[in-house]
C-alpha cells in the first residue's frame, strides 16, 4: 500500500522536474540533433507539456483516492487523538484517586 503510494509520488516529482524552461530547452536541442522541423518541435513541446500536466493530475487524484479510502489507518486523525488525550485524562484521573493524598514523587 505504502509502496504505490511511494511509487506515485516518486513518479508524480519526476514529471514535476520538467517545467517548461528545461522542456523547452529539451526540445531546441532534440529539434537541433533529430533535425526537427520547427512545427514538429512545438508539436514535441506541447506533447512533453501536457505529459507533465497529466501526471500531476493522475498523482493528484491517486493520492486523494489513498487518502480517502485509507487514510485513517496512514494518518491518525483528529477523532483519533481526542480520544487517546480523553483516556488519558480518564486515567491520570483514576490514578490520582487511588494513591495517597500525602504521597509525594
Amino acid at each position: 500500500m505504502l509502496n504505490v503510494l511511494e511509487k506515485s509520488f516518486l513518479f508524480g516529482l519526476g514529471a514535476l522536474a520538467i517545467t517548461k524552461n528545461k522542456a523547452e530547452v529539451f526540445v531546441k536541442e532534440a529539434v537541433k540533433e533529430a533535425k526537427l522541423s520547427p512545427e514538429e518541435g512545438n508539436q514535441l513541446l506541447g506533447t512533453i507539456l501536457e505529459e507533465g500536466k497529466n501526471a500531476k493530475a493522475n498523482l493528484t487524484a491517486t493520492i486523494e483516492e489513498i487518502i480517502a479510502s485509507r487514510g485513517q489507518n496512514l494518518i491518525p486523525g483528529y477523532k483519533t487523538i481526542s480520544g487517546l488525550e480523553k483516556k488519558i485524562a480518564d486515567l491520570e484521573a483514576r490514578l490520582a484517586k487511588l494513591e495517597p493524598a500525602g504521597k509525594a514523587e
